[in-house]
């Protein structure tokens, strides 16, 4: 995949392009629908696919959101893109002068002048000045240059499906359903920084994660997690919060706590997927009480590994064994 950063000043001629238009962020199943058209269209039609998105975020831009973070940050959604079989990503840096952009001069400039032949966007895209260019009027714009294929609205739960109900879903701790519409588990990469070190001495150790800003915040809580390091994958406890019993933190932290592992990875990267919500943050008494609750947690996700644990429902059997299925691949 190539990687094609854009501005008004360097604009790059690619030709034969169907590409799909959007922000992206979250690339949840509706964002798929609109990708896996234009690569479909791509291969009929004997042209390049391509995915248009752009950076920084619009809303960030235009001060409709305050909090400038993302589910996913512009280098994660690159990554993720190169696993979909795109030829091209083409990163247009969005600026008040974009937004400001006469939606006819916008077509022209940023599909046009780069070869898009074909366009995807969703029923809801708009783009140029006040938001005026509606993706029914791009073929329009573009003298019958570009053929334009509007996808219709995807929901969940009656809710149009979009990065607004990904974000009240993590904020909530539903991470289950942020799953069905992403269609993977929520995750975020992380650098392994020095702690307090007060965990390994209680019995608990744990990988103080520092997590890139851009990241968009998750409810404080416990989490079972599956945590990817060096091509392998663990199960794992996870606390986001202030850590209210041993060292309070005016600002949340994130900490996990790794099962079946013991290795030196400071400095190193993580990724943690988040698989379910276990608990509220909590202040404990004591150190027995902190020990035992994580026993207790540790119990609902490590039990696949060692048929240890007894499993009371049917529920709980499928539960457990779809955990088992995550870790062994």
């Amino acid at each position: 995949m190539d990687v094609i950063k854009l501005n008004k000043d360097n604009i790059r001629f690619i030709d034969n392009l169907s590409a799909a238009i959007g922000q992206f962020d979250g690339l949840h199943i509706a964002h798929l629908e609109l990708i896996n058209k234009a690569i479909y269209i791509a291969g009929n039609k004997g042209l390049k696919s391509a995915i248009i998105t752009f950076d920084p975020h619009p809303d960030f831009v235009l001060k409709k959101q305050i909090e400038e973070t993302y589910i996913t940050p512009i280098e994660e959604k690159i990554k993720l893109i190169e696993t979909f079989n795109v030829d091209y990503l083409v990163i247009i840096n969005f600026t008040k002068e974009v937004a400001g952009t006469d939606p006819k001069d916008f077509v022209n400039d940023y599909l046009v002048n780069v070869g898009v032949k074909e366009i995807v966007c969703g029923f809801d895209f708009s783009f140029g000045k006040f938001g005026k260019g509606k993706g029914t009027s791009i073929s329009e714009y573009s003298n019958s240059l570009i053929n334009t294929t509007i996808i219709d609205e995807i929901k969940f739960d009656n809710k149009k499906i979009g990065s607004t109900l990904i974000r009240e879903l993590l904020m909530s701790g539903d991470v289950s359903k942020v799953k069905e519409i992403m269609g993977r588990f929520y995750s975020v990469t992380a650098k392994v920084i020095r702690g307090s070190q007060i965990g390994k001495k209680v019995g608990v150790p744990t990988a103080n994660l520092e997590i890139n800003s851009d990241f968009v915040d998750v409810k404080s809580g416990v989490y079972s997690v599956l945590v990817h390091h060096d091509n392998q994958k663990f199960l794992g406890i996870c606390n986001i919060g202030h850590n209210p019993t041993f060292n309070y933190q005016a600002n949340k932290r994130i900490e996990v706590h790794i099962l079946n592992f013991n290795k030196d990875i400071y400095e190193e990267e993580l990724v943690v997927e988040f698989l379910e919500f276990l608990r509220n943050e909590s202040k404990f008494e004591s150190i027995e009480a902190f020990q035992t609750q994580i026993k207790r947690d540790n119990g609902k996700i490590f039990c696949p590994l060692t048929n240890s644990w007894h499993i009371e429902t049917p529920e709980e059997k499928v539960r457990q064994e779809y955990i088992k299925k995550l870790v062994e691949g």
